[in-house]
């Protein structure tokens, strides 16, 4: 699916390095450039700031939810592997196993045909 892939390659960038460096200087600048009196200021009361920092976390969390859910269906689909590998592994043991001659009686001896003892 194209949005879990967006999802996934956004979460891998929004945890980067680069990602964290960025985004703090541009936070950095922005209160930098609207704090200091020596600047003009486009952004008096910060309220634009605020707006993009929402907006941004918005975004970040609906990717990042769409991304956990792609990881949970994926999760999913190697546990069933996985089952119907260990159920198959397991028929494979139990056909393997099985006494010669494929007489299924029990382990007691009593296979249900008279003896001159009975």
């Amino acid at each position: 699916m194209p949005s879990q892939a967006a999802g996934s390659g956004y979460s891998k960038f929004r945890t980067g390095k680069l990602f964290f460096v960025g985004f703090s200087a541009f936070v950095a600048s922005w209160l930098l450039w609207n704090l200091v009196p020596l600047f003009p200021h486009f952004d008096g009361g910060l309220s634009l700031l605020n707006v993009i920092l929402s907006v941004e976390a918005s975004i970040a969390t609906s990717l990042l939810i769409m991304s956990g859910e792609g990881q949970a269906a994926l999760q999913l689909k190697q546990l069933e592997y996985q089952l119907h590998l260990m159920e198959a592994v397991h028929a494979h043991i139990t056909k393997t196993s099985a006494p010669a001659g494929g007489s299924s009686a029990p382990a007691g001896g009593s296979s249900g045909v008279a003896t001159k003892g009975d």
